[in-house]
């Protein structure tokens, strides 16, 4: 990571993780780019779990016709910080060259709304995307509920292998989930983060994610004694759930610790009988996606790679 964030994040971590989180929003809104979205519609909804804003994303170019197959896209953020803008450049690519609606939720943010409330609003979510009625998703905007897909990248990783454990424990949305793509998840909030980095070399150490901010992010979003609970840590789910889960993409960065989660979760989906795409990418630190030309740990070979291989599969799941 930056020498500023490092920095930032210790002088941060004497401070009430509730004031954290309010700094550390009010940077990253202020620093996010939010170019290459093009037109994007802004919806706010009313769900069971809460008010929840919306954006959703037309092909502008593609040739496909309504009803839409879905992208469902759950940003990134350590479930703290982060707004669905961030993911702009992304999903009007998704939409565009996929030819598909992409739907993108702006969930409630930890500590004031700790797990399972962002988990909740993700769920709700996808339930009004295959709601068939005057009110729905699929009748008010042309989804199509049998051809859906969800992504998410670090913490929205989390909340899309989350979200569909969730829909198969609950059986109570109608719709048909074709792919999943979980791009450096966080997998496991149960094992501190100290731990994880012990696991890879301090060359690895150094490019990972402080251990302030990991740690601001997992005290701020868990609740004492239920960090292992399958919808919080999606590493404890029984093998009779994850065999329920449809094709899943695994991307993971080697400068990040947390790719051994990620390789390991990917391995027990296998296990569980799980068609599993993982792949490592090389000189790639966590939030490599979101590199921009002249930025430190800038990849432009590794972040096309990754781009192109989630279009790819999006495009044979929806085929």
């Amino acid at each position: 990571m930056d020498a500023f964030i490092n920095g930032l994040a210790y002088t941060l971590s004497y401070l009430p993780i509730s004031v954290q989180a309010k700094t550390w929003r009010t940077l990253a809104n202020a620093a996010v780019y939010t170019g290459g979205g093009g037109a994007y519609e802004e919806r706010p909804l009313n769900t069971k779990a809460g008010p929840v804003r919306l954006l959703m994303y037309k092909p502008e170019t593609s040739t496909a016709k309504a009803p839409w197959p879905v992208y469902y896209n759950i940003h990134g953020g350590g479930w703290t910080i982060g707004r669905p803008e961030m993911d702009n450049f992304w999903c009007r690519r998704v939409a565009d060259e996929v030819g598909c609606v992409v739907v993108a939720v702006d969930y409630c943010k930890a500590p004031e709304h700790p797990y399972p409330e962002a988990l909740e609003q993700c769920y709700e979510i996808l339930r009004w995307i295959a709601d068939t009625s005057a009110d729905g998703g699929a009748t008010l905007c042309s989804l199509n509920p049998e051809k859906v897909a969800i992504g998410g990248f670090s913490a929205g990783g989390n909340l899309t292998l989350t979200t569909a454990l969730k829909f198969i424990q609950d059986k109570d949305i109608s719709a048909k989930l074709v792919l999943l793509n979980a791009i450096y998840p966080a997998i496991d909030l149960v094992t501190p983060y100290a731990d994880k980095m012990k696991r890879v070399s301090p060359h690895v150490q150094t490019k990972s994610i402080p251990e302030p901010m990991a740690h601001l992010y997992n005290v701020a979003y868990t609740v004492p004694g239920r960090e292992g609970e399958p919808l919080c840590s999606p590493k404890y789910a029984s093998n009779g759930d994850l065999a329920q889960f449809p094709r899943t993409l695994v991307l993971a960065a080697d400068l990040d610790c947390l790719y051994v989660e990620a390789q390991e979760f990917a391995d027990q989906l296998r296990q569980a009988g799980v068609d599993v795409v993982f792949q490592l990418y090389p000189n790639s630190i966590h939030g490599f996606t979101y590199r921009r030309p002249g930025q430190p740990d800038y990849n432009p070979e590794t972040k096309e790679a990754s781009i192109v291989l989630s279009m790819s599969e999006l495009k044979k799941a929806f085929a």
